[in-house]
């Protein structure tokens, strides 16, 4: 309750003056020497002008009586009235006692009591005069009321300042309450901030934040929710107080017009609602399904951007909430958002290391799968695992068709499994152009596929497995509602892309090594058994045998012999025809698709239609019915393969090999394998000279395949660059192996390894070459190999003192998806020394030192991260003692000194409380850029906790360590911090410790003990000032 206030200016002095005429009029007709004759008169006047100035102020005015003054005034012309009534009456005579009864009476009860006091006094003496036998007079009664008048006057003036009191009294009772009301708050505050900065797991931080909200407001109910990314949607986010992980789970809110006209998040602090009807329908059924009968919520906000909400809520029974609880709210929102933002970023930190080392797990068991078929089931799963999405897809271009087919599916219905990719669809464009998509929404595209329809899935991202250049297909991601994708997850997905390419190539490579191989192996059988007889009967046996073996498509096949004489093509050995029918159908050149092969010189491929119209069109009628009755089918086959028998330029005769059962009878492969055993004089030489071609590279592919299972366990750069450079040299002979590094800012290539004495000296002395300059500047700026077998051919080679007796060099980009980060180059001290499947060999383990190298390069870079402060970038308080541990051991080791100086911000708490925690933060980055302005790039800076950072000197004596405090300290004190409000505001000051090690500590601990001592004594004698372990302060205060 507030004491009485003046209502207006005016009604002091109108009370005042009515006091004051009343007064003088009393006394002058007291003091005056007025006739009685005249007196009677003139104080009549005097009593009605009191009585007209009572009525004045007690019935034309009652708002005025409020006002103390007025209070008094009033009184007081009672008073007079009184004095006047009684002056003619000839007597005043008030009993004491009758005046203590009508004031203890008003004290104790009400005015009314009193007066019911008075009355009875009265009533008491007019029956003691009766009872004594004196007449009751006129006066005798008119005295009676002025005794009534006058326990009025007494009794208003006492209960008036008793109620006064009172008030007075009730107000400073409410005024210590609140004091200890908000000193209660701020201590929980203070608890709270403290809780909150030392928690990471994020259940834990909305547990605890939600649970100590609670406590603090007594609210029943308290919950988190955030929005969406474009802040259209609220989810709750679980766990909370008083509500069930389900309940919260359900919190699920559009933010449209109504929920903004009623509290617009981006403008107001916070919210306090008694009426849950102003909420929109959806929100207010919620809270009544709850039984939620109040609430007060404020925004959970980010860098200046609201994420969410902090709701607080009491069920019906509750107690109310206030303003106060709003305020209060908000201040603590600011606080449980950092500790949210905190808990997620430490979160998102751990998942992407968890990311990182699963991706490096998968990538040794996809180098490891050699079966194609498998690796797109393996990487799509560990897709879904990885980045939680409910549909994946791998699909591989069919070479024949060049369309796109399903490899793997994980979440994809059968019905869309049976469809066809369209050729103008987001995959064949996204396959044609090499280029990933990415689509948040796949509604907002005018060319939605049927698929998206039938799967009902919002967002998708597509991007290309290719290796090479070459397109081998697309992988798919989905989700059933918009996403935007981070960068992490395009990386990733970029980077599964890629491991899926690599992968399939080296299947690929690997299965048609295989394939090769066993073929090379029928070939050399072949050319052995064909070099052993000179029967071209038995020489087709041979090739029957290994046709059989190797090409199952075969139903029949013929070897037709070239004769200059006839011009004609003879059967000389067959299989699946009847013998002496074939031997009766004699081809000239150009008939048939045997005679077509012959004469164009080439291996050909018939197939359906094709194979028909080519027998029906070109063959003779008698020899068409001949081949007709000589087959087992006694039809014309449906595909055929035929290889022309030449030995250099001049041909000898045909192979061919029919399938009466399918169109696609045979492959290109198969054609090839036919065309390698047709190859009859020439396959022994040849087939020699490739199995030994293609034995090497089967030795070099295994060799990859072995390195990519080294490294990529690998995870330090320098170690990655130097076991690379020193097993391919090893491995494969070179005189020279050296592994570059790309720095596109700086357009350069700096030598990381190299695989020989003087290619380390190289690196040592850091080696590096400007874009576009020698053989590997070329490679870094144009992302192309570059070969020459002889360099002093090449005008791009750069001649080097250090590798003077190179002959033939070879440089190999490695890249990732489009960007070159470095380059591989080997060279030999002989002339062609390479040849092109050194080139290939070389690529394909460039592409696997590309993911390795940017692999290690990701671990580095998350590992410098998880050790700085996320707000000032030095080291965390761990990683510093760490180091700090290293140098002490270092310094005591070699008998040098180190120095740590323990730094603390004087007065850093009314910087957050006055200028808010943005002027906080800048004071702490302020400080930090003063410490980097004066420390050397071996000393190192950590943030030892809150505004406390500790500084190591390795090598500093005493007297440099005090030089760059004083240095960091005047820095400080001449800073400019930003205006808050159009104020600029006080540069801070800080107190320094230093101690010396050996000098002061033999070990980290004691060091910081020393250090920190000599911090605690310079804040005791004043603050802003250095002190020295175990010596007096050095510096003065500049406070």
């Amino acid at each position: 309750m507030q004491p009485f206030q003046e209502p207006q200016a005016i009604t002091r002095p109108i009370a005042f003056a009515t006091l004051i005429l009343l007064i003088t009029g009393f006394i002058g007709i007291q003091i005056l020497p007025i006739p009685l004759a005249q007196r009677v008169p003139l104080n009549t006047l005097l009593l009605l002008a009191g009585i007209i100035a009572l009525v004045s102020l007690r019935f034309l005015a009652p708002r005025l009586l409020r006002a103390p003054s007025v209070v008094l005034a009033t009184i007081c012309a009672y008073a007079l009235i009184i004095a006047y009534a009684d002056y003619l009456l000839t007597l005043l005579d008030l009993s004491p006692l009758y005046v203590i009864i009508i004031i203890v009476a008003a004290a104790i009860t009400t005015r009314w009591m009193a007066l019911v006091s008075a009355l009875i006094v009265g009533a008491i003496q007019m029956f003691a005069g009766l009872i004594a036998g004196e007449s009751i007079e006129l006066g005798f009664a008119l005295r009676l009321i002025i005794y009534l008048l006058a326990a009025f006057l007494i009794a208003t003036l006492s209960a008036a300042l008793t109620e006064y009191w009172r008030q007075a009294a009730t107000q400073a009772e409410q005024q210590r309450q609140a004091v200890e009301r908000r000193h209660a708050e701020l201590e929980s505050l203070h608890q709270i901030s403290q809780a909150f900065g030392n928690l990471h797991d994020v259940e834990a931080t909305f547990r605890e934040v939600t649970e100590r909200t609670a406590r603090l407001l007594g609210a029943e109910i308290c919950y988190l929710q955030r929005f969406d990314e474009v802040g259209s949607y609220l989810y709750g986010m679980s766990p909370g107080y008083g509500l069930s992980d389900q309940q919260i789970a359900e919190l699920q809110f559009p933010v449209d017009a109504t929920l903004v006209a009623v509290w617009n998040v981006e403008r107001d602090d916070y919210l306090l609602l008694h009426n849950l009807a102003l909420l929109p329908p959806q929100v207010a059924d919620a809270a009544r399904a709850l039984n939620i009968r109040e609430l007060v919520a404020a925004r959970l906000v980010i860098r200046g951007r609201a994420m969410g909400l902090i709701v607080a809520a009491n069920r019906i029974g509750g107690g109310a909430f206030e303003e106060k609880d709003g305020r209060l709210l908000s201040i603590l929102a600011s606080q449980a958002a950092i500790a949210v933002e905190n808990a997620r970023l430490y979160r998102e930190t751990q998942n992407n290391l968890d990311d990182v080392t699963r991706l490096y797990a998968i990538s040794a068991e996809l180098l490891a799968h050699l079966d194609p078929e498998k690796i797109p089931h393996r990487v799509i799963q560990a897709v879904a695992d990885v980045l939680h999405a409910p549909i994946t897809t791998i699909a591989l271009v069919n070479e024949t068709t060049e369309q796109l087919e399903f490899a793997a599916s994980i979440g994809v219905p059968d019905q869309v499994l049976q469809m066809s990719f369209r050729p103008n669809g987001l995959g064949m464009s996204v396959v044609r152009a090499g280029q990933a998509r990415f689509i948040e929404d796949i509604q907002s595209e005018s060319n939605a596929s049927p698929a998206s329809r039938v799967m009902n899935y919002r967002a998708v991202a597509c991007l290309p497995i290719q290796h090479g250049g070459k397109p081998m297909g697309a992988l798919y991601v989905n989700y059933a509602d918009p996403h935007p994708f981070t960068p992490i997850e395009k990386n990733m997905l970029a980077t599964f892309a890629n491991q899926a390419a690599i992968a399939l190539e080296n299947a690929r490579l690997w299965r048609a090594e295989q394939r090769k191989t066993m073929e090379l192996a029928a070939l050399a059988d072949i050319s052995h058994s064909l070099a052993k007889t000179m029967d071209p009967e038995e020489m087709f046996r041979v090739i029957e045998h290994q046709v059989r073996a190797h090409i199952p498509g075969a139903d029949a096949g013929a070897l037709l012999v070239y004769d200059p004489q006839t011009d004609m093509l003879i059967p000389r050995a067959d299989f699946g025809f009847d013998r002496d029918l074939i031997r009766r159908v004699a081809l000239r050149p150009g008939e048939s698709m045997s005679g077509q092969a012959f004469q164009f010189k080439r291996a050909m491929i018939f197939r359906g239609q094709d194979a028909m119209r080519a027998a029906r069109q070109t063959m003779q009628p008698e020899n068409l019915s001949r081949f007709a009755a000589a087959s087992h089918y006694a039809a014309h086959p449906h595909s055929t393969i035929c290889a022309p028998l030449y030995t250099g330029a001049e041909a000898i005769g045909v192979i061919a090999l029919n399938n009466f059962r399918s169109a696609d009878g045979f492959s290109d492969d198969d054609l090839k394998l036919l065309e390698a055993m047709a190859d009859r004089a020439a396959v022994a030489i040849h087939n020699a000279r490739l199995y030994a071609e293609e034995t090497r590279r089967n030795a070099q592919l295994s060799v990859v395949n072995d390195l990519g299972h080294r490294i990529t366990s690998i995870l330090d750069l320098n170690e990655l660059a130097w076991t690379l450079t020193h097993l391919i040299r090893t491995t494969f002979g070179f005189r020279y192996t050296h592994l570059f590094t790309v720095v596109p800012a700086a357009r350069q290539v700096i030598l990381l390894a190299g695989a020989s004495p003087r290619a380390s000296r190289l690196a040592i002395t850091g080696f590096a070459l400007e874009f576009g300059r020698g053989m590997v500047g070329w490679v870094a700026e144009h992302g192309e190999s570059l070969l020459a077998n002889d360099v002093t051919r090449e005008a791009r080679f750069m001649f080097n003192q250090h590798v003077a007796d190179t002959r033939a060099e070879l440089a190999v980009p490695l890249k990732i998806g489009a960007r070159t980060i470095g380059v591989l180059d080997v060279q030999s001290e002989q002339l062609n020394a390479f040849d092109p499947s050194d080139v290939v060999t070389m690529e394909t383990l460039a592409s696997q030192i590309a993911i390795a190298m940017e692999n290690a390069r990701l671990y580095g870079e998350l590992e410098e991260q998880a050790r700085r402060d996320s707000l000032t970038q030095v080291y965390n308080h761990g990683y510093f003692a760490k180091r700090l541990a290293e140098e002490v051991s270092h310094a005591l080791r070699t008998a040098s000194s180190l120095a740590l100086i323990m730094l603390d911000i004087d007065y850093f708490k009314p910087y957050n409380d006055r200028y808010g925690h943005l002027i906080g933060d800048a004071v702490l980055w302020e400080t930090v850029q003063a410490i980097r302005a004066h420390v050397k790039q071996s000393d190192f800076v950590g943030r030892w906790g809150g505004e406390e950072f500790g500084i190591a000197l390795p090598g500093a004596d005493l007297d440099q360590a005090c030089a760059v405090a004083e240095r960091i300290r005047a820095t400080l004190r001449a800073a400019q911090l930003p205006l808050k409000d159009g104020a600029p505001i006080e540069p801070p000051s800080v107190s320094q410790g230093i101690a010396i090690c050996p000098a002061h500590a033999q070990d980290t601990w004691q060091l910081i003990g020393r250090a920190d001592a000599a911090l605690y004594r310079a804040k005791s004698r004043g603050r802003d000032q250095v002190c020295v372990a175990d010596e007096n302060a050095r510096g003065h205060s500049t406070a």
